[in-house]
């Protein structure tokens, strides 16, 4: 009898998820896998989900130089593809000048990070970033700061995916390593942000010098290695664009305005971070829906509906706060137990990659990290701050949290074919 109810809840449940999600608003939960049975077929034409992965304590000293570090084991055990980090250009090219050929490039940096990772079995998917200090606009802000040299990022991130890409030169190198070469490069990271794109005097703003950056760069990758790389289209920082500070533009607003500069050129994907803003306990997986079906709707009515979607930082962390002003946003102080944020995980990730949102890759946000792991925003109007705090899934050693055991189910779960894609309606 337990069962029968169990059943028909999910039923139920199911069929109030695919007409929620007709639009913007669908923030509907998903149930766990062990009800995913009965699920619909999905869409063959939908891209199968890539699983990746943002370490954390594996970078503690910015490097991954432990080949046998536990955090990378454990991560390779969840059945994740990926590891999600920057690529700097500043570390192959000190000076700036190897990327005009002037001087040789130094890989020894990245080829040690790479090797590691492929030893256990990941991919490298690389945001690119960090520009030469000498061709940097704010060299200490977040990312290296944005790059006074766009021909020169556009070589340095064609000369990685030539080498870390299919074929390349490090694989031909290393014949014996797990051959585990680039699907995808970055152009940068969050630059909707004024702290990480802060716009000179002079200049273009930062939605269309980004998409001057984005349209170099894809232009150089596909005359280097044709399609074999994906470029992907930054994500920006989960910022409403009716709440967007003087200091930041809203998510949506940036991308159509980008991809308006863009004037039709291509895209080959976007990338997303739907998380941070709009958490509530009771219902802890509803802003990131929310998030990613009004994207999708977004890139729908900006002709790009068609174009992949990557959410390359997903999660869920244990308390969100705003210091200064607790006026300002009263409804945003929320603590999470580990309980909460494993449903957030038990619930998102079978969403999401049974989707009908054209979802290539989902990677969660972090892996394992030291406490306090804190994101603090930069202080907006009236002195107000937002700050998140502990966002891993596992503890430092590898050892996994309740929200890291649900992803690693849901990840089985959609290995499995449990949850294909297109199953759900939750964009439209």
């Amino acid at each position: 009898m337990a069962r029968r109810r169990s059943r028909s809840r999910s039923r139920s449940r199911l069929r109030w998820i695919r007409r929620a999600g007709a639009g913007a608003a669908a923030t509907a939960s998903i149930l766990g896998p062990a009800h995913i049975g009965g699920l619909p077929a999905g869409d063959p034409t939908l891209p199968r989900v890539v699983w990746s992965m943002n370490p954390s304590a594996e970078f503690a000293d910015g490097r991954l130089t432990a080949k046998d570090d536990p955090g990378l084991l454990a991560i390779s055990r969840l059945g994740v593809d990926e590891l999600r980090w920057g690529a700097s250009w500043a570390a192959a090219d000190p000076t700036g000048r190897a990327a005009h050929g002037a001087t040789p490039w130094d890989w020894k940096v990245l080829d040690g990070d790479v090797e590691t990772a492929a030893r256990a079995g990941l991919r490298w998917a690389p945001f690119v970033c960090y520009p030469p200090a000498a061709v940097s606009r704010t060299p200490f802000a977040p990312c290296g700061g944005p790059t006074t040299d766009h021909e020169g990022y556009a070589r340095f991130t064609a000369a990685l995916a030539t080498r870390y890409g299919p074929g390349g030169a490090f694989w031909r190198d290393h014949p014996r390593l797990p051959q585990r070469p680039l699907r995808a490069v970055t152009v940068w990271n969050e630059p909707n942000l004024l702290s990480v794109w802060p716009t000179a005097l002079g200049q273009q703003e930062m939605p269309e010098e980004y998409a001057a950056l984005y349209a170099r760069t894809r232009d150089a990758v596909r005359a280097a290695v044709g399609a074999r790389v994906r470029v992907n289209f930054a994500p920006p920082a989960p910022v409403d664009d009716g709440r967007a500070r003087a200091s930041e533009y809203g998510e949506q607003l940036f991308v159509r305005r980008a991809v308006a500069a863009l004037r039709g050129g291509p895209v080959d994907a976007f990338e997303q971070h739907p998380y941070i803003a709009d958490v509530t306990a009771d219902d802890p997986a509803r802003h990131t829906l929310a998030r990613v079906a009004s994207f999708r709707a977004m890139l729908r009515q900006i002709g790009r509906g068609d174009v992949p979607m990557e959410l390359s930082e997903i999660g869920v962390a244990s308390s969100y706060a705003f210091l200064g002003d607790p006026a300002a946003r009263p409804e945003a102080n929320v603590r999470l137990s580990e309980d909460q944020r494993a449903r957030y995980y038990r619930e998102v990730i079978p969403a999401l990659a049974s989707s009908n949102c054209r979802i290539a890759s989902i990677s969660p946000l972090f892996f394992s990290a030291p406490p306090p792991n804190e994101i603090p925003s930069s202080p907006g109007e009236a002195g107000v701050a937002y700050l998140a705090q502990t966002f891993a899934i596992a503890d430092a050693p590898g050892t996994l949290r309740p929200a890291g055991k649900e992803f690693r189910t849901a990840v089985a779960m959609a290995r499995m074919g449990r949850t294909p894609p297109g199953s759900t309606r939750l964009c439209g």
